[in-house]
């Protein structure tokens, strides 16, 4: 999966895979109550997105691949399993990606976005099992994935 990550992208997504950090960025708790909140509407999203393969809006046939224009935006996403067992990438236009990985165990999500030459990115760890350890990396300013 990892490799529809694009490749400006794919530095951030190895750095959290591999040792759940971004380069210069700050590791934030993340309070148990908020951890499920942030899991839970992840999930919403992940399995709203699985309903809108081949449906209409679907530009792109197969299962696992949905390719979109949202309002002149283009929007591609590849995925397998779900939000329980699976994993998912994203992109928007040129300029952000996403990558998911969910298992019974906790949810890692990582997001880099272009900002001119610079690369942007947040992640977040969602311990499933004791929400209390889960945790974010925010790298420069921007957005927030919270």
């Amino acid at each position: 999966m990892i490799q529809n990550v694009p490749s400006w992208a794919q530095g951030h997504v190895q750095s959290f895979r591999d040792s759940q950090t971004l380069p210069g960025g700050q590791r934030v708790d993340i309070p148990a109550g908020q951890a499920r909140e942030v899991d839970g509407k992840i999930s919403s999203q992940i399995e709203d997105g699985i309903r809108l393969d081949e449906s209409e809006m679907d530009l792109a046939p197969g299962i696992g691949v949905i390719r979109a224009d949202i309002f002149g935006t283009k929007t591609e996403v590849y995925y397998n399993g779900n939000s329980t067992q699976g994993e998912f990438v994203q992109t928007v236009a040129d300029d952000m990606a996403a990558y998911g990985k969910f298992s019974p165990q906790g949810v890692d999500v990582v997001v880099a976005q272009k900002d001119g030459e610079n690369i942007q990115g947040q992640a977040f760890h969602i311990d499933r099992q004791a929400p209390e350890k889960s945790f974010a990396v925010i790298q420069g300013g921007g957005f927030n994935l919270l």
